[in-house]
């Protein structure tokens, strides 16, 4: 077969296909900016859309689209005692999600599924190691402690 090429001049437009990694920070700027913010090239996986829900629970006000979502950050990070964010089988939300929900001072739960409770968390535990933060991890459940209260829970939520 003999193929033929001659230059041309080649006009139009190409959206790359989604990335889920850029997604979950994208989502996670926006809904700690104030105002409002557009994500555009969103493919909705579960992770993507747990990551979403775990932004509401912050106070963010999520709209979404066909490829898109619009977030509205709150004017202040906070979490409801006793919440539960559905990580899936996420580890992105799960590790994005740990450092933000303990900066609000609420006792939270952290649910997911397949071996996602199995992913080493050591980074974290060291950070609680340094910081004087008791922590327990068992039966695919990680319970963390400051000053011997309840600070939040990785693992199973209960309705």
């Amino acid at each position: 077969m003999n193929v033929r090429l001659t230059p041309s001049e080649v006009r139009g437009t190409v959206t790359a296909p989604p990335s889920k990694s850029m997604a979950h920070r994208a989502i996670l700027c926006a809904a700690l900016a104030p105002g409002r913010s557009r994500v555009d090239n969103l493919a909705f996986s579960q992770d993507i859309l747990a990551t979403l829900n775990a932004v509401r629970a912050l106070g963010a006000r999520v709209e979404t689209g066909d490829s898109w979502a619009v977030i509205d950050g709150p004017q202040r990070i906070a979490a409801q005692d006793g919440v539960c964010v559905d990580c899936a089988e996420s580890g992105s939300t799960l590790r994005f999600l740990i450092p933000v929900f303990a900066q609000t001072g609420a006792d939270v739960r952290f649910t997911g599924r397949g071996r996602l409770m199995e992913r080493p968390q050591e980074p974290y535990f060291a950070i609680f190691r340094e910081k004087g933060i008791s922590y327990e991890q068992r039966d695919g459940v990680l319970t963390v402690r400051r000053n011997n209260t309840w600070w939040w829970t990785l693992g199973l939520c209960w309705d």
